[in-house]
């Protein structure tokens, strides 16, 4: 199967890399399917309506969707047309819940402002 396949070699490139990353990985051989990886780096999954969306932190994906799943370090997610599953670089499947993103994308532009007017930088 094409997806255990790719989900081998990424693996296989894991292994050899050294230091923290966080990673989206995509290949022309298989081009429905996108692997996430992490070690050390963040790295969020947004699940949207039929979509899905890897970042490095959920005020990048807030906009699109309040569902996100987050990686531990050693863990990549496949994202397929079929969906999604995660499991370690060493193969382990592992179990993922979605979580609710606390914010809105509005909270994260005010900052500790009040209104958006506020916020912007005063010239003199």
């Amino acid at each position: 199967d094409g997806q255990n396949k790719f989900e081998w070699a990424v693996q296989r490139a894991l292994h050899e890399l050294h230091g923290t990353f966080g990673l989206a990985i995509a290949c022309v051989d298989f081009p429905n399917i996108l692997i996430g990886a992490k070690r050390g780096s963040p790295l969020i999954m947004g699940v949207g309506d039929g979509e899905y969306i890897l970042a490095s932190d959920a005020s990048a994906i807030v906009e699109h969707t309040k569902q996100a799943v987050y990686l531990a370090d050693n863990e990549m997610v496949t994202i397929s047309p079929d969906g999604f599953h995660t499991k370690t670089i060493e193969n382990v499947t592992v179990s993922k819940d979605l979580h609710e993103i606390e914010f809105s994308l509005e909270q994260i532009e005010l900052g500790e402002f009040e209104h958006y007017i506020l916020s912007l930088p005063s010239f003199p």
